[in-house]
């Protein structure tokens, strides 16, 4: 007989199901998986015990008990009834279906992200832009950014662009949005000259898409102190925070010596000109204080013949009355921060704001005055511009014979008192010397014994009137022979100077050592004193004709200041 074999899908089995295939409901004999069983129903589980959720039982041998017979497929429940096991089956689907309800939809719901259409929305920046050095700012960015993206602070310079590091103060979600947020940052600085002209913009960054949007550029000015120092502070602790100039630390400290520099200065001779310190860092050793000092620089004195001028102050001025004033109070109690430590001996400073005038532009000015019968000072911008600048040695030669009088006199002092005013005065700059003259000739000060308009004029103040003869050869051989010499104060590469004021009535004649000096390559300006100048004489003492002034002669001054200016140029060569 030819083997029959017959595939039977069994459907709804459950894994506690049995199945079995039979003839009639009282059979015993069963087919399993791998052919017929027989016994009890409790001892076929193959299928349940297997995990089969739908198995597949085959006949694949000739039975002839089962030849020509119709055979079912049933399903029975182990323990329980078959139709008890269709409904437990129906519920769990139906529970299990539910789960995936509830759970399934919000899963879809989180992960699914919505549409966003468009970038991000150009930010803005703001905050103050017109600082003094010292000075304190912000700059904030803020704007409506996609959730991707942020938002910097971006330095522009001719180096490329410098994202810098700020301060969120603000990100929050822009309502009924789930695209985009609001966020604000801001960056806190402290201003430096370095700073002056700096670019900045606010950049929104999605670095996926690697887009960029970009606020307005904002441009920093900042206006340099008139004073910049540096201080060491001995026996002060040194903190790590003090590196950060917006850390607690560094601000606390700051304040400390800004205010024990406002005392110092309240004590100090420059009360009226001071208005303002600022730290701008500390570096370590003990601490060394970097900072700057907002004060005018320029002080009005009268003379004893009630003449006012205006003297500019020189860093040594400064720097020497801070350390008079400290060693003052170190011991009052009114100093509360490291300051009272100060290193008096090892204090670096210098003045910031290009003010200064060279020699002849002071020149110019002084005659500009005296022509014009002023008193005062004039102002920077009246002045012609200088072609060069050089280190030079000036002696003012001043003649106190009697044909002067006591009032030439006290204008001649007048002039050199008003020729500091605008002067850089300084051991590499310029030095000033006086050498009174009448029968005789004597040294009032040297070269190097003054480097401060204001000592400088307090000496000149000091000087009296003699009278006597004219003896202007024997003044000009003592200027050559004393005045210049390196134990003065003479320096050999710089241009030497001398400005004779007198009537130019010598009683012998000056010409032979005046072209011994000139030979030497010294410069001599004469300037006429009174009535009846003698200007055959002074013309033949000077460098040239060009450096002969006089006080009427205001035209000719403003014709040859160029040439002055071009031979002091030449003769530094």
């Amino acid at each position: 007989m030819p083997i029959k074999t017959r595939q039977l899908n069994v459907d709804g089995v459950t894994k506690n199901d049995d199945f079995f295939i039979h003839n009639n409901p009282t059979e015993t004999s069963r087919v399993g998986r791998d052919g017929p069983y027989t016994g009890d129903r409790s001892s076929f589980s193959q299928a349940a015990n297997a995990g089969f959720p739908q198995t597949t039982p085959r006949l694949e041998q000739p039975y002839t008990s089962f030849d020509g017979v119709h055979l079912d497929v049933a399903s029975n429940a182990k323990n329980d009834d078959s139709s008890s096991g269709k409904k437990k089956c129906c519920l769990i689907s139906v529970i299990a279906l539910c789960l995936v309800a509830i759970f399934a939809v919000p899963l879809v719901v989180l992960f699914v992200k919505p549409t966003c259409n468009g970038g991000s929305q150009t930010p803005t920046i703001s905050g103050e832009t017109v600082l003094k050095e010292g000075d304190r700012y912000d700059i904030t960015c803020s704007g409506t950014v996609s959730r991707n993206a942020d938002l910097h602070l971006t330095r522009i310079s001719s180096d490329g662009a410098e994202r810098l590091a700020g301060q969120l103060i603000g990100k929050s979600d822009v309502s009924d949005d789930p695209c985009y947020i609001t966020v604000t940052k801001t960056y806190s600085f402290l201003a430096d000259k370095n700073q002056n002209g700096t670019r900045l913009k606010c950049e929104v960054t999605d670095e996926n898409l690697l887009s960029y949007v970009n606020s307005d550029e904002m441009v920093v000015q900042v206006d340099a102190a008139d004073v910049r120092m540096t201080l060491h502070l001995n026996n002060t602790t040194w903190n790590p925070a003090f590196r950060d100039v917006n850390s607690p630390e560094f601000k606390t400290f700051a304040e400390e010596i800004e205010r024990d520099m406002d005392v110092v200065f309240n004590y100090s001779q420059f009360s009226d000109n001071y208005r303002d310190t600022k730290v701008l860092r500390l570096e370590q050793g003990s601490v060394i204080v970097h900072l700057v000092i907002e004060m005018s620089l320029t002080i009005t004195h009268t003379d004893s013949a009630g003449n006012t001028f205006t003297v500019k102050l020189n860093i040594r001025d400064i720097v020497s009355n801070i350390i008079f004033t400290i060693q003052s109070i170190r011991f009052s109690g009114e100093l509360n921060s490291g300051l009272v430590n100060t290193d008096t001996e090892n204090i670096n400073a210098d003045i910031t704001t290009d003010s200064t005038l060279n020699l002849l532009r002071t020149l110019y000015l002084f005659w500009y005055m005296f022509a014009n019968n002023m008193s005062g000072f004039i102002s920077e911008k009246d002045l012609p511009e200088d072609a060069c600048s050089s280190q030079t040695d000036i002696v003012f030669l001043l003649d106190a014979s009697g044909s002067i009088g006591a009032a030439n006199f006290i204008t001649m002092k007048y002039f050199i008192q008003n020729f500091t005013a605008g002067l850089e005065i300084g051991e590499s700059a310029l030095q000033l010397g006086v050498v009174k003259f009448s029968s005789s000739a004597n040294t009032e000060f040297m070269l190097n014994q003054y480097y401060s308009p204001l000592t400088i004029n307090e000496a000149v103040e000091k000087i009296r009137y003699t009278a006597g003869g004219t003896e202007i050869g024997l003044a000009l051989e003592f200027v050559r022979d004393t005045s210049f010499l390196p134990s003065n104060g003479g320096r050999m590469n710089s241009t030497r100077v001398i400005i004779l004021m007198t009537d130019g009535k010598s009683a012998g004649s000056p010409d032979s050592v005046a072209n011994s000096l000139k030979g030497e390559g010294v410069i001599i300006v004469c300037i006429g004193i009174g009535g009846g100048v003698d200007e055959d004489q002074l013309n033949s003492i000077a460098y040239n004709s060009s450096f002969v002034f006089s006080a009427t002669d205001f035209d000719v001054l403003i014709d040859t200041k160029r040439v002055v200016q071009d031979a002091s140029c030449n003769n530094e060569d």
